[in-house]
């Protein structure tokens, strides 16, 4: 049947069960902060789901005894994002790892790392083809600089025994280090519960587990930065005395988006945001995306859930699986901004209204247009119901 269940160790599960087990669909709220929600067989996760962290990052895909395995995508908060084959939570296997700053590993992934034959794509557009060990370019291979090719062994990066206009043939790995799961890509940043932080941006965890990722003065978090609360909420924007004060939007873990003005953790003034909540038929401004490429904005919906309707078994399963096609190479590696999921208690009206809103209307007219709604979708028994007159509002608003 379906339930919840708190743990002892403050754990909170929502969703199905059988024979005592989680076993179905449903979500568990970790007292970290993390967030998983998806398929479950005999009390582990396994099948398809998405793994939120408190920093920020998502996995999306596949699952096996509770472990990342299978085909999924990693999106870290630095905006770096790896898409390939894992095993034992790590990345092993081919797979794509893309970084902010436009270089690009193409290739064998062992434990997390580059490792065996891959091609890494530079920023300033030299590429390396050939084998690769801890994350370093390591065996044969050839680098490709200004038109040259230029082939031989590397050691530990460093290739042997070549050199060009007199002087070694430099390199370095630049951008090719591989974050964690867990990682937010602030090594940079200072730690501010180990060092006193009078000024510039660090990151401080809180007792409770929460952490700040921004702008310190006088040893106390205060600026601009964002908020990582352990129940999955996210506030980015001004901060003073520990809490939001000043501009900025709360991004709430069902959805929801409010854009506020903040006095110490009080919303007194909502100011107009893309993001916040969209009633009816809205037709606020969205800028629209526009390049000569072709690309795909989707939104997929599954609902198996409803008020007045027997539960569907697989149409949040249907969900997640075209999502996660979605996400894979093979069905086009959509970056994050271009394809968004709500399954259950996050598929309410406003959510769907609001996310309809934020990706599809990005669209330009060379861009195709995806909505994949999974559930009974009969008027009068979907309590989240969306009327036909309700979609044609977004088209019309462009």
């Amino acid at each position: 049947g379906r339930g919840s269940y708190q743990f002892d160790n403050g754990n909170k599960y929502v969703g199905d069960f059988r024979e005592s087990l989680m076993n179905g669909k449903g979500t568990l709220y970790f007292s970290t902060g993390n967030r998983y929600n998806g398929d479950w067989v005999k009390g582990l996760r396994e099948g398809i789901g998405i793994y939120y962290f408190t920093n920020g990052n998502t996995y999306t895909g596949s699952f096996r005894k509770n472990k990342f395995s299978g085909q999924g995508t990693m999106t870290f908060t630095s905006g770096n994002k790896y898409v390939g084959l894992w095993e034992n939570d790590q990345p092993n296997g081919r797979g794509v790892y893309s970084f902010t700053d436009g270089s690009r590993y193409e290739g064998s992934m062992k434990n997390g790392k580059f490792e065996g034959f891959g091609n890494m794509t530079y920023k300033n557009g030299e590429q390396y083809v050939g084998d690769w060990a801890n994350n370093e370019r390591h065996g044969r291979g050839k680098l490709i600089r200004t038109g040259k090719v230029i082939e031989g062994t590397w050691v530990n990066g460093k290739m042997q025994g070549n050199t060009e206009g007199g002087s070694t043939v430099s390199t370095s790995n630049t951008s090719s280090t591989m974050p964690t799961s867990n990682s937010t890509n602030n090594d940079k940043l200072q730690d501010c519960n180990a060092n006193y932080c009078r000024e510039g941006k660090g990151v401080y965890k809180y007792g409770d587990g929460s952490r700040w990722v921004g702008e310190f003065k006088d040893g106390t978090p205060e600026g601009q930065g964002t908020c990582f609360y352990t129940n999955g909420d996210k506030y980015i924007g001004e901060f003073e005395r520990h809490a939001p004060h000043g501009e900025g939007a709360m991004h709430y873990k069902n959805g929801r988006v409010l854009a506020a003005i903040w006095e110490y953790g009080r919303p007194v003034g909502e100011l107009p945001s893309n993001s916040s909540g969209v009633s009816g038929s809205s037709t606020a401004s969205v800028d629209i995306d526009r390049d000569a490429e072709v690309k795909i904005w989707a939104v997929v919906v599954g609902v198996g859930r409803y008020s007045t309707m027997p539960v569907l078994k697989y149409s949040d399963d249907d969900a997640y699986q075209f999502f996660a096609f979605l996400k894979s190479p093979e069905g086009g590696a959509l970056p994050d901004k271009q394809c968004r999921v709500l399954v259950d208690e996050d598929a309410t009206r406003a959510n769907i209204l609001s996310t309809m809103r934020q990706v599809l209307l990005k669209a330009d007219e060379n861009d195709v247009v995806v909505f994949y709604f999974s559930g009974h979708g009969l008027e009068g028994s979907f309590c989240h119901k969306i009327t036909m007159a309700t979609t044609a509002n977004f088209t019309t608003t462009k």
